[in-house]
């Protein structure tokens, strides 16, 4: 076996315009980021799978910029089912995968039971406990939850009550978990960046402005198949974005939405204001560069909720399918409001106020109860991580 350290990127990343180099809203390029620029590391060989073949050589070059004396192969994502890829792929990154050291992914839907001996399978993760993970009356997921077991040697994950709740839905013995942060939460907290930053997203949505909303909600299991249009709210008030972006122009605001990638965006109506934008991945700002620069987030059941924490800013909660939701979905515990740290908003007209009076005012009603409920899920408040894992793991 080499020393050689393969990395598996989340399957979302191709649909974000995620990769090495637009890297920070992932926990497995963030940490491949941190390894190569750190220098301590150049005596393993680092092999990434990559979405776009096109851009090797960019990759490259950018590789040779942060490190010229790390070695990086660039392997082509394989594709699910197998049989999908052509064979020399399958047998060249197995092949890999078989002679590294250490295996890095984010989620624990893989299957490396059949994995050596001394060989280490670490899930750095992607989610903390909000919505309902646990697959319940699932025979299929249930019969592969001895093989997730043993394919993984470790799990990060940000706390002790989020390692014990992923533990119940992955199948993942509890020992197994290690509390060390996830990595692209440095990125949300290095403060260096952020004036970079705030001029791409100036440039990109061509306007000045003085303060962003950003709207992060998650898919709705129950509107995979729906065709009934709803506003991008959920709200059938049809002046209420017209009022919306009226409150946005006087506090010289932009709100910006970012969709989930399991969303069926056939529900939505259409819209156009020159102050609202529906996020389009692109390949140099990711979500958590744009979280890194809000000033309020609208959310509702997802967890980025949780490491948006870590900034110690305003949270509203767009609660108006609440009942809809906890019916089809449900939620890692309850009462789950109890640990939404923010205003809980059930109408157009609330969100109204909300939005006008933290903007106009700067209302902020629920500091010392973030604060309590983010000792909760995150352990650590820092940019150290990857630093973390990297002491922990690799040897």
């Amino acid at each position: 076996m080499r020393k050689r350290i393969y990395f598996i990127p989340h399957n979302n990343c191709d649909t974000d315009k995620y990769d090495i180099i637009n890297y920070t809203s992932d926990n497995v390029l963030s940490l491949f980021n941190y390894i190569l620029e750190s220098g301590k590391y150049t005596e393993y060989e680092l092999c990434v799978e990559i979405d776009n073949n096109s851009k090797i050589c960019q990759y490259q070059e950018y590789c040779l910029k942060k490190n010229i004396s790390q070695k990086v192969y660039f392997l082509t994502r394989l594709k699910r089912p197998l049989w999908n890829n052509k064979i020399r792929e399958i047998i060249r990154n197995y092949l890999f995968i078989f002679s590294s050291m250490y295996v890095f992914v984010d989620t624990f839907y893989y299957n490396f039971s059949f994995k050596k001996h001394k060989q280490k399978v670490v899930c750095l993760g992607y989610y903390t406990p909000f919505k309902d993970d646990y697959h319940l009356g699932n025979k299929f997921y249930e019969n592969i939850r001895k093989k997730i077991d043993l394919s993984f040697d470790y799990h990060i994950s940000t706390s002790s009550l989020s390692s014990r709740i992923i533990s119940i839905d992955s199948g993942i013995r509890y020992s197994k978990f290690l509390n060390l942060g996830f990595p692209r939460n440095d990125n949300l907290l290095n403060f260096e960046n952020k004036k970079v930053i705030l001029e791409k997203l100036s440039n990109l949505l061509k306007c000045q402005f003085e303060k962003i909303v950003l709207y992060t909600p998650t898919f709705r299991d129950y509107e995979k198949s729906v065709l009934k249009k709803r506003g991008l709210f959920g709200y059938d008030d049809e002046l209420f974005l017209y009022k919306l972006s009226r409150i946005l122009e006087k506090n010289n605001s932009v709100l910006l939405m970012k969709l989930h990638p399991f969303q069926n965006v056939n529900v939505f109506s259409s819209m156009e204001f020159h102050n609202i934008f529906v996020w389009t991945p692109i390949d140099y700002l990711g979500l958590y560069d744009i979280m890194a620069v809000s000033d309020v987030l609208i959310t509702d059941y997802t967890s980025a909720y949780f490491d948006f924490l870590l900034l110690d800013k305003p949270v509203v909660f767009n609660f108006y399918d609440f009942e809809e939701y906890s019916e089809t979905r449900g939620f890692s515990f309850t009462p789950i409001k109890n640990f939404c740290a923010g205003t809980m908003i059930y109408s157009s007209e609330e969100l109204l106020n909300y939005i006008n009076e933290v903007l106009i005012k700067g209302t902020d009603n629920y500091c010392e109860k973030r604060h309590y409920v983010n000792s909760f899920f995150n352990e650590f408040i820092d940019n150290k991580s990857s630093e973390r894992i990297c002491n922990k793991i690799l040897l």
